[in-house]
């Protein structure tokens, strides 16, 4: 059974010990959703996923990045028959050094996109354990609620999660480009 949105905002609100039944969970469920994506996008820094596509280019040997059918983090190889084919980046447009109208295969490290739906499905390999996305989000629900026996919470949770993020192997503890990941504080009221 792949693991969705809805799984990983469950186990989150059971690390927190938050009554997904209750009236006011909305908050707190926004809260953990954008808590789970912030964690999401760090753990694609960290483990830089790849995809490959084949691209036309247009009249001027060029194609956009926008078109890619994930969002671009980094761009690895763009090929040509097999051959390296040298590029040049401006403004969100690739040049590449090829003919045009040619196709060629870029291979790219990409960002999952965020999961906004329950059903969305959990973006990474079984290698890279679900729960850590809510280890992430539990961390940050504490750190947000700021009393004293919630920052204590906090340290547990942010524990586990950098054990478990300094033990994803593939990537450099800092990422080449940031992604701006922010976390949506809701209404909270102190």
């Amino acid at each position: 059974m792949a693991t969705t949105l809805q799984m990983l905002i469950t186990e989150a609100a059971d690390y927190i010990k938050a009554d997904v039944d209750d009236d006011d969970f909305s908050v707190i469920e926004a809260r953990l959703i954008s808590a789970l994506n912030e964690a999401k996008n760090i753990i694609a820094q960290r483990i830089r996923l790849t995809t490959s596509e084949n691209v036309t280019l247009d009249d001027n040997s060029c194609f956009d990045v926008a078109d890619l059918t994930k969002s671009l983090w980094g761009l690895v190889t763009v090929k040509k028959d097999d051959c390296l084919v040298d590029t040049s980046e401006q403004n969100g447009l690739i040049w590449c050094n090829a003919s045009p109208s040619e196709i060629v295969s870029v291979e790219f490290e990409y960002i999952p996109d965020d999961m906004d739906d329950v059903l969305d499905i959990y973006p990474f390999p079984d290698a890279v354990s679900w729960r850590l996305l809510c280890y992430y989000a539990a961390a940050r629900y504490y750190e947000i609620k700021g009393t004293t026996t919630s920052l204590n919470k906090y340290g547990f949770w942010m524990g586990e999660w950098n054990k478990g993020l300094n033990a994803l192997k593939g990537g450099s503890k800092m990422a080449r480009r940031r992604i701006n990941a922010t976390y949506n504080y809701g209404e909270y009221d102190a």
